[in-house]
């Protein structure tokens, strides 16, 4: 029989510059036990266990700025570092999950305004960057993980209890599931 366990702690701090504007920093330590999935590996025409993969544990920091513009109107700017050790990832080439150490630095930026009285506007960016920390594919990208995703929303208050929402979504800079090499960029897109 194998347990595992961690503390999963989480501590933050404000300071209200004015009453509109704040500074702020959290930190946080998440943990993954493996599923079911990933304690498992294919082999030819077998399932087999995978004793060896262990649970994921990341250290999550944040510093960030908000300001609350009064009348729905709002922003947020953060920087961020995820500092992921024994992340579970599914490796094409052992045809199993895998432990791998990761970093994940990044910026994030939020702008919500109502330009209307029942009308707002939303954009919201992320720059990420997302790499093998150790091992073989130390400074490498991590696959799917894309550096630049943008978002805008068109919210329409119909009435109170009914609205209608416009989505964009526009991913850039990501590499194929698995593509742990970074031979295979996917192309950038779009979604509305």
């Amino acid at each position: 029989k194998r347990t595992v366990s961690n503390l999963s702690s989480k501590v933050g701090l404000a300071y209200n510059v004015n009453e509109r504007a704040a500074v702020f920093t959290n930190y946080s330590q998440s943990f993954k036990a493996p599923d079911a999935n990933a304690m498992l590996f294919e082999s030819p025409g077998l399932f087999t266990a995978n004793p060896d993969i262990e649970p994921t544990v990341a250290n999550n920091y944040e510093v960030g700025y908000r300001y609350n513009g009064g009348k729905g109107a709002e922003s947020k700017l953060s920087v961020y570092r995820i500092d992921s050790k024994r992340e579970i990832l599914w490796n094409t080439f052992t045809f199993a999950n895998e432990n791998f150490d990761t970093l994940r630095e990044g910026v994030e930026v939020f702008l919500k305004r109502p330009v209307l009285e029942r009308v707002a506007l939303t954009f919201g960016y992320t720059y990420s960057k997302a790499i093998f920390s150790a091992g073989v594919y130390e400074g490498k990208k991590i696959p799917q993980v894309p550096e630049n995703k943008y978002t805008a929303q068109v919210d329409y208050q119909i009435s109170d209890n009914l609205n209608y929402r416009i989505d964009w979504l526009g991913v850039r800079g990501q590499f194929a599931l698995n593509d742990f090499n970074n031979l295979y960029p996917i192309e950038d897109y779009n979604v509305f």
